[in-house]
């Protein structure tokens, strides 16, 4: 799921999915996702994209982009960090699209996470095999 971009408020769907996938692109090459075997170009790799939820004047719905490989999901949930660096997508964010019950599992999550932190732990929340869970945070050795 891409939040904040921008959305083309043409009368033509056709116009508005080229509009969408043009963006998918240019955020695909300010990430510098690799162009592997499973990644050959950022435009042939999207397989679709969608505007979710209801139109509004002032807000830009998020943008379901589906995928053709695991591979490249990966690699952009992984490098997402970069465009809040770029001047063009600093607003923008990446998310993965999560179920409801993952969503709240991810919430309850947090909120362990800050109160074990408001009493002195130094916690965080790390993927391990894919599955969000709270790690001690390690300190380097001197």
């Amino acid at each position: 799921m891409i939040y904040n971009l921008e959305e083309n408020n043409s009368d033509l769907i056709s116009d508005r999915k080229r509009h969408d996938l043009e963006q998918v692109g240019a955020i695909l090459s300010e990430l510098q996702i690799e162009r592997s075997a499973e990644v050959q170009s950022p435009r042939t790799s999207v397989f679709n994209a969608v505007r979710v939820g209801k139109a509004t004047p002032n807000r830009p719905r998020p943008l379901k982009v589906i995928r053709s490989s695991p591979l490249v999901v990966k690699s952009i949930l992984k490098n997402n960090i970069k465009l809040k660096n770029s001047p063009v997508y600093s607003a923008v964010s990446i998310d993965g699209d999560l179920t409801q019950r993952q969503r709240n599992q991810f919430k309850n999550m947090r909120s362990e996470v800050n109160w074990r932190r408001d009493d002195g732990d130094d916690v965080t929340i790390r993927y391990i095999r894919g599955l969000p869970t709270i790690v001690d945070v390690k300190k380097p050795k001197n």
